[in-house]
């Protein structure tokens, strides 16, 4: 492509407009990210069972003890 512009100015090979590459592939997310409130609720419940168990009374009269 060759456009004349005045005497003898020549613009050789180009692109008038700007060049746009799509990128067409889709992340796939984790279930984590796409159920984030199930995540939230599920790590609740879990850590809350663990607390449950008896031997963290043990560790809090320890805790206690170092502050006595």
């Amino acid at each position: 492509m060759k456009i004349k512009i005045g005497d003898k100015n020549k613009i050789k090979e180009s692109i008038i407009g700007e060049q746009i590459n799509v990128n067409t592939e889709t992340k796939k997310e984790s279930f984590f990210h796409r159920h984030p409130v199930f995540t939230s609720l599920l790590t609740s419940f879990v850590i809350g069972f663990i607390l449950l168990f008896s031997f963290w009374g043990k560790v809090i009269d320890y805790i206690e003890g170092l502050f006595k």
